[in-house]
């Protein structure tokens, strides 16, 4: 331990002797660049610069004409970027480091500029003929001096003898003469802008005169003048100008001090004419007195004479400057010398660090007449940099100093001394002392070392301050002052005495009338002193004995209960002891509520018919002064019942000015009566209203607003239905009678008139527009008019008559036959105007003469260029044959005309087979042969061939022909019983066609075949399947062929499926079959007999599966909502799936480019509609679809498209930037949001922008065209980060990435948190915080007070400038008890901002503030979010208040909650926002000062907030049609908490999607509602609805707007008369009606048949059945059985209603039937 303090010890002395030997290295500043002035153009830049050296490196500061134009920084340079006039002036740099500060010389900053001469005219000017005149150049504003040229009659004026210029410019003329008559202008030349002026004219005019003598005494017209100039600077100018004639005889001489100046003097020049005398380097030794003297040579008049004296100034020079460095020692005196001479004598300002020393109070600073400095008993501070500046009138010359002051040991200026005090007296007890380095001083308090506190303070650098002395203050105090040299101490005695005094004085006091007031009156005195307190109301004594209202307390408070007017005055408190006497004296105020306003009065304001002007006159302000006025208006209804006085009043205006005594209320209903009434408000709260005003009645007015809600749609061809709802009633302005409706063709604004109908039927909704032009574009407008006129008419809507069939046929129809079985065809198109409609395309109708049918029709798209000419082709004909074709042009309404027919022949072709083949008479070598023509020709017959020969032998073939009219022919020379083949074919001219073939045996008569045997069904695939045979008896000829009929499926009927003629055959090839069918085959042969019977039937067999044969059909896509689409589809029969049904892939793909290609999978054959799920909002979809089954899928179906709804944008706009444009501003600019993130039509735009921690700002774009925004009233240099949305009419979308931007500094708002924690008489100690808008860096604040009751302009300290770190400051000798005023703030590099002021009271008792008082709410300004309340501050506690808090609570809470904000303390009235509607609340006031809070208030009595419209939409708003014209809605209340009323019902609002119309409205009164039906609207449609809840305060927010279609509903019925009849054990028959018609809501696309055991859910299966179908049977159940059966109807929307269920049982007896039906 002993070891440890002697090493801290030794370190001690090694510090201490480093100390002492240490040398400082840092050194003042020495200017190495001094500033240089100039002259700079209006608007250039200019740089001033200086630069000194020193140690540390020194910082700048700027002067300009004695003021500081900046702090300092480390920058040398100054810019004037942008010079103005203002930017003129002198300069100086001041150098500052730790060492000392030195001021550069000063420089001259000039603005060059020239203003334009005046545009006054000038008056002219008269001379005598040979006479001098001299014309004035006009003034002019101009630096530097301009070049002034003088032009007569517009011609340049040169310098001659008789024209001379002056120095200041004048025009001199002399000898004038009549040629001189002229106009004169001038112009003036800035030689540094190049800038020239013209002077408006002036004109000379010349007196002649008759007798004009030839001489003329010399004059002299222009004399020198006295001139002041700088040794060794430019050359001097004298000017003598001089008159007479002749001119030419004219001689002007110079004299100095006397004497005649030589021309050869190379001093001086001498003018050509000698006008002027030049100086040309003035000295001390060219001053004097000089002399022209003008002479006509010749002639004997005396010379003219004129003197002018020139004085030459030196400037400053140093003889004796100041060493570079000075010393002195602590105490003695310091002679700095700076003795200068110049011419005037100069003077000599001594500074130190740039500070005059005369400013320096310590009286020890001498200048001394040689110039000199004396600096008496020096001390440790006077270290630093001293510069002399000497100065006369012609220049300055400057030199300085470095002043060290070498250390010494502490040394005595002012010893303690002992004082005497009375107790609460402030008291200084001295202790001054000097040395180098400065000492420290400590104080010690009977041997213990003081600790600085309020009450206790070392101030003006070792003095001890004790703020309200008391008795224990009493003891010895000992000064101890020590630095490194040395150590001294000195004590004193301090005696505190105890005197009776007022320490808690009275203070001027407002109070409510009726409530208690209390005036303090506390003393402070010996506690053996008695005390007695008298307080007088003026000079009447108050004697608490005389009444009830009236108390002293014990520590001499008097209280006055029930306080009234009559205790107004002025209020004494006297307090008498043996102590001493004390007296003070306080007013109090008696405050009520102000009296309501009288002479009320309101009348219509005559050019503004909605405007009343209501007036008043205040009346008594209750001894508080009128604040403001509130004005209140309600209606009346003449007819109905009177009103409650109170009952109906809006609020106009809540805050009309005090001064202010009228108001215009404007924005009123026309036709309808009002009255007003005004009430006061002071600081008390707001008085009573006045009575109400005599009833105003407002004149009607047309309608002034249109009918709410027009929409059109198109009900046919020629017509167009109209609907609407009134306009809102207030805006009816009288009586409505009706509508006027007007409509025109759209598009022809200019050429087309309206055409009106008036609807005199004021209940009437709609109307229909009839005899209108087909498929048509209107615009319909709608007004409603009153007895006074129309009103506004609605914006304009548009609707388009349905489309109609083409008007006219295709013309120029062309048909050519393009082989046997076609025709080609082709027109010209129908003209568009006669279209009606879309053309769809165009159908060729082939015609059969005598056929009302055509035979065939070919659909043809219309051409993509219009006005082409159109061709198709018609196939499939019959050969050979005569036809007409017609051309027509249909649309989806149906066919127009046909064309003109055009006939046509399709050419010739080979024949068909004759229709018959048969032999007759069969003998040994003969037989008859017959047949009969060709069912089908195919032209024109020219024959037929007959061949026969023997079989198997063709050399025995026999050919004949035959004429067309032949039809038998008997052939002989056969050979008997030989079997011979016969084919028979016919011929035209194209050929023969195919042959019929027969085998007979000659001699035996062919019979009737027999059928095969053997049938054996192999290689079954999905169409076809190979049947072998052995073929029956042939009949004894040939087959001719072979007939194939099948059992298909559970049919028991047999159909043929194939024939072949192949006689030899034993298998076929059977084909076309039906894939994934239960087949049984038979065969039936056939020869020139006739047919044999069935074969045996085969086993069954089953084909195999194949792709659906079939696409689907019907596909229609309808939009959900943003991200989904529902499509329906009608579903294959089961025929079309050609194996086991599985289901349906849906494909869809976004019609943009490169959108990828999605497919969901549909596992369910029964489905007809599926649901497209997490789609691009507001994107066309193209939707196909493909059945499939365990083969694969079938055909694509044709696409259906649709659009999915809008949404909010995903994603903010592209490139946001953000420019800072000022300390307040920024502008934000952006590009569009990217196409596949818009989601809809971007409506405008949001930009979110604030600061980390805060709340963000949103500034609305809107529109889609304007894509930049200002952001302005921001915060000065604060970075903010800015993030921009864009929305749609779904909402907002996502913001965009965030980017940043500071904006720039300013000048920052006033300190904050500013409070006095410790105050004494004499003494105020203030503390702060930084500003709360310090809008850029803070540099320094700045403390200034003074006595509030002087005022600011009146003699107080001189400002205080702090450091930025700095936030507390001390204000000394104060006046006792008093109110001072202190003004603090704060500073950026751009300046001083704005002032924050607060009072504080010097007084030492101060204490926490009494609560206000309870808070007073006036029924006018209750509202629904807001609250305003008004009070009267408590007593202060000599301390002032220095804001207010405001707690509230809800009537059912019990817990209070404190309002965010501090309310100012000069206010005492607030207005507490951010309520909740219709919500009882509470509120209580708690006062803060320096010294703390207040207890809270008494609270208010229980207010409830009004009622404001709902604050949010019904929930769970559903739309979905019900039938092909209606919808129903459904919705939720909103939650109970956001109804801020009584919920009255909803609001149902819709309008066709996307449209501009307004929306209709119904109005549902049934708070309870949940859904609502509308009717009546129009098919093919889609419709937005949104729904809102309404109370008594209107109407709330809307939901989110729901779309839906109308023309598409399920079915609303289930099929009828549903019934089950047992066939037999397996099988049951099914029977039912269609649903009835009304409820089928559209074409019904066919039935779903459920069934399925009782009690036995699992077994349940579904058959699709088409649409005409009224019974199936159901097949292969189990026997003995009871089955459930249902059945739906379906269309495109969906599946109806399941039919109740009924049951039947198969039996095992399959004769037993019996039949159920539902009950």
């Amino acid at each position: 331990m002993e070891l440890c303090s002697l090493g801290s010890l030794l370190l001690t002395l090694i510090a201490s002797l480093s100390s002492l030997l240490q040398v400082s290295s840092d050194t003042p500043p020495q200017f190495q660049l001094q500033p240089t002035g100039g002259v700079v153009s209006t608007g250039n830049r200019k740089i001033l610069q200086c630069r000194a050296l020193g140690v540390p490196q020194p910082d700048y500061r700027w002067i300009k004409d004695g003021s500081f134009i900046d702090d300092y920084s480390s920058d040398t340079f100054h810019k004037i970027e942008a010079a103005a006039l203002g930017d003129a002036g002198e300069y100086q740099c001041i150098a500052r480091n730790g060492v000392g500060s030195i001021l550069s010389n000063k420089v001259g900053v000039n603005v060059a500029y020239i203003e334009p001469f005046s545009r006054v005219e000038r008056s002219g000017v008269s001379a005598l003929a040979g006479a001098a005149v001299v014309l004035l150049a006009p003034p002019i504003d101009s630096f530097p001096e301009p070049e002034m040229t003088w032009f007569a009659g517009g011609q340049f004026i040169s310098p001659s003898q008789k024209h001379v210029v002056t120095l200041k410019h004048d025009l001199v003329i002399l000898d004038v003469g009549m040629e001189d008559m002229n106009t004169y202008h001038v112009e003036a030349l800035n030689p540094q802008l190049g800038q020239v002026e013209l002077s408006s004219n002036t004109s000379l005019t010349v007196a002649s005169s008759t007798a004009l003598p030839l001489t003329l005494r010399p004059e002299i017209v222009v004399p020198p003048r006295n001139t002041t100039t700088v040794a060794g600077t430019t050359a001097v100018q004298f000017e003598c100008i001089a008159n007479a004639r002749p001119l030419a005889s004219l001689r002007i001489r110079w004299k100095k001090d006397g004497a005649y100046l030589q021309s050869d003097n190379i001093a001086y020049v001498i003018s050509h004419y000698g006008y002027q005398l030049q100086v040309k380097s003035p000295s001390r030794a060219q001053a004097g007195l000089y002399e022209c003297e003008a002479d006509v040579e010749g002639l004997a008049y005396a010379p003219a004479r004129a003197v002018a004296r020139l004085a030459v100034y030196e400037k400053p020079t140093l003889v004796l400057p100041p060493l570079p460095e000075s010393k002195g020692e602590v105490g003695k005196q310091v002679m700095l010398p700076c003795e200068v001479q110049g011419e005037p004598t100069p003077d000599v300002t001594w500074f130190r660090n740039t500070v005059d020393v005369d400013a320096i109070p310590s009286g020890r600073y001498s200048p001394q007449s040689n110039g000199s400095l004396l600096i008496a008993d020096l001390k440790v501070t006077d270290a630093g940099v001293f510069q002399c500046v000497a100065g006369n009138p012609v220049g300055e010359t400057t030199a300085y100093t470095w002043l060290r002051v070498e250390k010494s040991a502490p040394v005595w200026v002012e010893l303690p001394s002992n004082t005497t005090a009375l107790d609460s007296e402030e008291v200084t007890i001295k202790c001054r002392v000097d040395g180098a380095p400065t000492p420290s001083i400590t104080w010690k308090f009977n041997g213990t070392a003081v600790n600085a506190s309020s009450h206790l303070q070392i101030v003006f650098g070792g003095d001890l301050f004790i703020a309200g002395v008391q008795q224990p203050d009493s003891g010895l105090y000992t000064c101890e002052a020590r630095n490194d040299l040395g150590f001294i101490t000195a004590a004193a005695w301090l005696s505190v005495t105890v005197r009776t005094h007022i320490v808690r004085p009275p203070v001027d006091t407002s109070a409510l009338i009726s409530t208690t007031a209390q005036m303090h009156c506390g003393v402070s005195h010996d506690v053996a002193v008695v005390v007695v307190w008298r307080w007088y109301w003026g000079s009447d004594v108050i004697d608490p004995a005389e009444g009830t209202r009236h108390s002293v307390f014990a520590n001499g408070t008097l209280q006055i209960r029930d306080v009234r007017n009559d205790d107004i005055g002025n209020y004494t408190c006297w307090v008498v002891s043996s102590g001493g006497n004390d007296t003070r004296s306080a007013r109090l105020n008696i405050v009520e509520l102000p009296f309501p306003p009288s002479i009320l009065d309101a009348v219509i304001v005559p050019s503004q018919k909605r405007t009343v002007n209501v007036s008043w006159a205040p009346d008594f302000d209750g001894n508080s002064a009128i604040t403001s006025f509130v004005v209140q208006s309600r209606v009346v209804y003449p007819l109905g019942p009177t009103l409650d006085p109170s009952q109906g009043w809006m609020v106009e205006d809540s805050n009309v000015p005090a001064e202010r005594h009228w108001l215009l209320v404007d924005d009123l209903k026309a036709a309808t009566s009002y009255q007003f009434r005004v009430s006061a408000r002071n600081g008390v709260s707001e008085g009573r209203f006045s009575d109400p005003s005599p009833t105003v009645d407002l004149p009607q007015e047309p309608p002034g607003a249109p009918p709410v809600g027009v929409s059109v749609s198109a009900s046919s061809q020629t017509a167009i239905m109209i609907q609407w709802q009134p306009p809102p009633k207030q805006d009816w302005n009288g009586v409505l009678l009706g509508y006027i409706i007007r409509y025109r063709l759209y598009g022809y604004e200019e050429t087309v008139p309206w055409n009106t109908i008036n609807i005199t039927n004021v209940v009437q909704r709609n109307h229909l527009l009839a005899d209108l032009i087909t498929w048509q574009l209107y615009e319909v407008q709608m007004a409603a008019y009153n007895n006074i006129g129309i009103g506004v008419y609605s914006n304009s809507v548009t609707e388009r008559t349905l489309e109609g069939v083409p008007l006219v046929a295709p013309s120029e129809v062309t048909v050519q036959a393009g082989s046997s079985t076609s025709v080609n065809v082709t027109w010209m198109p129908v003209n568009s105007q006669n279209v009606n409609g879309v053309a769809l395309g165009y159908k060729i109708q082939v015609w059969r003469a005598l056929v009302s049918t055509p035979e065939s029709t070919v659909s043809v798209p219309p051409s993509l260029y219009p006005g082409a000419r159109h061709e198709g082709v018609v196939a499939g004909l019959s050969k050979f044959t005569d036809y007409t074709v017609t051309v027509l042009c249909y649309t989806k309404v149906g066919d127009g005309p046909k064309s003109s027919a055009v006939p046509v022949r399709t050419m010739e072709d080979v024949p068909d087979q004759v229709s018959s083949f048969i032999f007759e008479e069969i003998f040994d070598t003969k037989v008859t042969v017959l047949w009969s023509p060709p069912n089908s020709i195919n032209g024109i017959l020219t024959g037929y061939t007959l061949k026969y020969q023997e079989t198997s032998d063709s050399n025995t073939e026999v050919i004949l022909t035959f004429p067309p009219g032949i039809h038998n022919k008997t052939v002989d020379g056969l050979t008997p019983v030989t079997e011979y083949e016969f084919s028979i074919a016919a011929t035209t001219s194209q050929g023969q066609g195919v042959a019929t073939t027969a085998t007979i045996k000659s001699g035996v008569p062919p019979e009737y075949p027999g059928p095969p045997t053997g049938l054996l069904v192999t290689d079954i695939r999905a169409r076809e399947a190979l049947l072998s045979f052995t073929p029956g008896f042939d009949g004894k000829t040939s087959i001719s062929l072979w007939i194939v009929e099948a059992q298909a499926g559970s049919s028991t009927d047999w159909t043929s499926v194939y024939k072949e003629s192949a006689p030899d055959a034993t298998y076929l090839n059977i084909e076309n079959l039906r894939p994934y069918t239960d087949y049984r085959l038979r065969i039936i042969a056939s020869n020139v007999v006739g047919v044999s019977p069935p074969s045996d039937a085969t086993p069954s067999f089953r084909t195999l599966e194949d792709r659906p044969g079939v696409a689907p059909l019907d596909l229609v896509a309808r939009t959900v909502d943003s991200s989904s689409i529902t499509v329906r589809w009608l579903p294959l029969e089961d025929a079309a799936w050609n194996g086991m049904p599985r289901g349906y892939n849906v494909t869809y793909q976004g019609t943009y480019p490169s959108a990828p290609t999605r497919s969901d999978v549909i596992a369910d054959h029964l489905a007809n509609s599926h649901v497209l799920s997490s789609l691009d909002a507001y994107t066309e979809y193209r939707v196909t679809l493909r059945a499939y089954n365990d083969v694969g899928s079938g055909a694509e179906s044709f696409p259906a498209f649709a659009l999915t709804k809008e949404s909010v944008p995903s994603a903010g706009p592209a490139s946001v930037n953000v420019t800072t444009t000022g300390s307040q501003a920024i502008l934000v600019v952006w590009n569009e949001i990217p196409e596949r993130n818009r989601h809809g039509m971007i409506l405008g735009y949001k930009v979110h922008y604030g600061t980390q921690g805060e709340s963000f700002l949103i500034e609305e774009v809107r529109g889609n065209a304007t894509k930049y925004a200002m952001l302005t009233g921001l915060r000065s240099f604060v970075r903010y980060a800015v993030q921009v949305l864009g929305y749609t009419r779904m909402g907002d979308g996502t913001l965009g990435d965030a980017v940043y931007a500071q904006t720039l500094a300013d000048v920052p708002g006033p300190p904050t948190d500013i409070i006095f924690p410790d105050v004494t008489y004499t003494t105020a100690t203030v503390t702060w915080q930084a500003p709360t808008e310090p809008n850029g860096v803070i540099s320094n604040y700045r403390v200034e007070y003074w006595l509030e009751a002087s005022g600011p302009s009146s003699g107080h300290p001189p400002p205080v400038e702090l450091n930025a770190n700095e936030h507390s400051y001390t204000a000394h000798s104060l006046e006792r008890e008093s109110f001072y005023v202190f003004s603090l703030s704060a500073k950026t590099s751009i300046g001083w901002g704005q002032s924050a002021q607060v009072r504080v009271y010097t007084i030492t008792n101060r204490d926490k503030p009494e609560a206000p008082s309870k808070p007073l709410v006036s029924s006018s300004q209750v509202l629904a979010r807001s609250v305003t309340l008004s009070w009267i501050p408590g007593n202060d506690g000599y301390s002032p208040v220095r804001y207010y808090m405001v707690q509230l609570r809800e009537a059912n809470n019990l817990a209070w909650n404190t309002h965010l904000d501090r309310i100012p303390a000069d206010v005492t009235s607030y207005t507490v926002t951010g309520l909740t509607p219709n919500t009882p609340y509470s509120f209580q006031l708690q006062a803060t000062n320096d010294k703390g809070s207040s207890p809270w208030s008494t609270p208010s009595d229980l207010v409830t907030t009004a009622e404001a419209a709902p604050d949010s939409p019904p929930r769970n708003v559903r739309v979905q049609p019900k039938t092909q014209t209606s919808i129903q809605i459904h919705w939720t209340a909103p939650a109970a908490d956001s109804w801020n009323g009584d919920l009255l019902g909803f609001v149902v609002q819709h309008r066709s999607y996307q449209s501009l119309s307004d929306f209709m409205e119904t109005r549902i009164s049934d708070p309870g509602a949940v859904s609502h039906v509308i009717d009546n609207l129009v098919r093919d449609r889609e419709y937005e609805v949104q729904v809102m809840a309404y109370n008594r305060e209107g109407n709330g927010p809307p939901s989110a707007p729901d779309t839906v279609y109308v023309g598409e509903a399920v079915p609303t019925a289930p099929p009828q008369a549903v019934g089950a009849d047992m066939l037999n054990s397996t099988a049951i028959r099914v029977t039912w009606m269609p649903p009835p018609a009304r409820s089928q809501n559209g074409d019904l696309l066919g039935y779903k048949l459920y069934y399925a055991e009782a009690q036995n859910a699992a077994s349940s299966q579904v058959v699709l059945l088409p649409v005409m179908r009224a019974e199936h049977t159901l097949t292969e159940l189990r026997k003995y059985t009871p089955y459930d059966v249902q059945l739906l109807a379906y269309n495109l929307a969906g599946d109806g209603p399941n039919s109740t269920a009924v049951q039947a049982q198969t039996n095992q007896d399959s004769k037993s039937m019996h039949r159920i039906r539902p009950a």
